[in-house]
């Protein structure tokens, strides 16, 4: 469903916030979900006066990287990398980097 043309990007970023946080997705879900999350931290915006859906999106990376191939992982270790560049707020920052640890851990497995 996160490839539905016809939900808005926030549906679709609440399914795949949804996604990340199920017990039951599969590593090719986890793939897709990680993907979608990515693509959409690219658009998103940071702001300083509340939680950013940049950080929102770090999150829910974060949850789904334990299930993700380590080649996977190392793919969205520089997107990341580019999202912290970008991050305005330290909370922001805060995200990113254990969204950061998270893949670099299945990197390493």
């Amino acid at each position: 469903r996160m490839e539905d043309a016809s939900l808005s990007r926030e549906q679709r970023n609440d399914l795949a916030r949804a996604a990340s946080a199920w017990d039951g997705l599969s590593r090719p879900g986890a793939r897709r979900t990680a993907r979608h999350l990515l693509e959409a931290m690219k658009d998103a915006k940071d702001v300083t006066y509340a939680r950013s859906e940049l950080s929102r999106l770090a999150d829910a990376l974060a949850a789904v990287a334990p299930r993700l191939e380590a080649a996977d992982a190392a793919a969205a270790a520089p997107q990341l990398l580019g999202a912290m560049r970008r991050a305005q707020s330290d909370g922001t920052r805060l995200s990113l980097a254990e969204a950061l640890a998270a893949v670099a851990a299945r990197m390493a497995e």
